[in-house]
């Protein structure tokens, strides 16, 4: 069968070194380990193997770049993984969370012969199909992912100029922006949804949906109650689909709601921040609550009315831009990080807001979904 390390070189393969070591047996017993660990990592090692104390979860970043995990499994079994190239927070988020029949008898696994070649041409058919199926997941996730996503070229139509920058953490991920004319009215809003990848994808797929219901008879007046049932059709569908998902359904959102007729904006927003520009050159932050309860949407969401003439442009972003980390991976962009770009734009375009964030990132690691809008009236 297969074992976690199995399966953790089949989601992570770009691993510098990923093995299961028995605490109980000398480091210079596994000859793998012994040639491959570096230097600076050998001091932490010998530790690990010399300390008496009960260990869950270490992480030890190297002056190299390279983060080393050691992951208790079972009995004296742990899991060292040495990484340069994989995406940090979702090998820490898989680490954190392996599942128990991947630890279960391991003692058994590890000491089973490997020279016995049906079981590892087993492993192997096994392996091969697992990355196939895989791989088809997430291809129909890409494709109906970019379904959900308005035409830009459409809501460009609608305002004098627009862009949009997307950069998921991974192929895909639970961001996704929403665009709808109905007479008048110019609705955009942008949702952070729960997860990443393809957990992410799905998720926002089932909130896109439940976006379109409650926003079915949305109007200026009644938009903090679309936004509010949109909260409870989030809690009734992860109530009801217990079951099948293994972890909370959630999102956070931002909504205008553009009057053209009464000249007003309307903005109404739970955990998702935005930028008003005003006419006379201030930056005004739209700083919302945090939702901690979807059945008490209502005390938690951030309304405010504007007039439409005094607004040159707006800017929606989710959280995973301004807690981005810079490139020594010290410090988050933060609203001030993002204010002073917007202050010192240079052109109104998704090529420049991307620019300064990839030269924010610099070679750091993406920590999440990443989603900005910017519309001028």
């Amino acid at each position: 069968m297969m074992d976690i390390r199995d399966l953790t070189i089949r989601d992570f393969p770009n691993l510098l070194l990923c093995e299961i070591i028995d605490r109980t047996v000398d480091a210079s017993a596994n000859a793998t380990l012994h040639e491959n660990i570096p230097s600076q990592l050998k001091p932490w090692f010998d530790w690990f193997y010399e300390s008496d104390d009960s260990l869950h979860f270490i992480r030890i970043k190297l002056q190299s770049g390279q983060e080393a995990y050691i992951k208790f499994l079972s009995a004296s079994y742990y899991l060292f993984v040495l990484n340069s190239e994989e995406n940090i927070p979702l090998l820490i988020h898989f680490l954190e969370n392996i599942p128990s029949k991947f630890t279960e008898n391991i003692a058994d696994i590890v000491n089973s012969s490997t020279s016995d070649t049906a079981v590892v041409d087993t492993d192997s058919a096994l392996l091969e199909e697992i990355a196939h199926s895989e791989k088809g997941r997430m291809e129909d996730a890409i494709r109906v992912q970019k379904m959900i996503m308005p035409n830009i070229n459409y809501v460009k139509d609608h305002f004098k100029d627009f862009f949009v920058v997307q950069q998921q953490q991974d192929v895909v991920g639970g961001d996704f922006y929403w665009f709808n004319k109905k007479d008048d009215l110019l609705i955009l809003a942008l949702i952070d949804c729960s997860g990443h990848s393809l957990e992410g994808a799905m998720t926002s797929m089932a909130c896109h949906s439940l976006l379109n219901q409650s926003f079915a008879s949305i109007s200026p007046t009644n938009l903090a109650s679309c936004v509010e049932e949109f909260f409870q059709l989030i809690s009734y569908y992860g109530q009801s689909s217990e079951e099948v998902l293994n972890y909370e359904l959630s999102a956070e959102i931002a909504v205008f709601c553009f009057d053209r007729k009464d000249r007003k904006a309307t903005f109404v927003s739970s955990g998702v921040a935005s930028y008003v520009m005003k006419a006379d050159g201030q930056l005004e932050l739209l700083k919302p609550k945090k939702i901690i309860n979807f059945d008490a949407s209502k005390q938690t969401l951030t309304q405010k009315t504007l007039e439409l003439d005094e607004i040159d442009a707006v800017y929606l972003f989710s959280d995973g831009l301004t807690d981005q980390f810079d490139e020594t991976d010290q410090r988050k962009l933060g609203y001030k990080g993002l204010k002073k770009i917007i202050e010192e734009e240079e052109e109104f375009t998704t090529s420049y807001y991307a620019n300064k964030i990839t030269n924010w990132i610099g070679g750091n690691m993406q920590y999440d979904d990443i989603t900005m809008l910017g519309a001028i009236i």
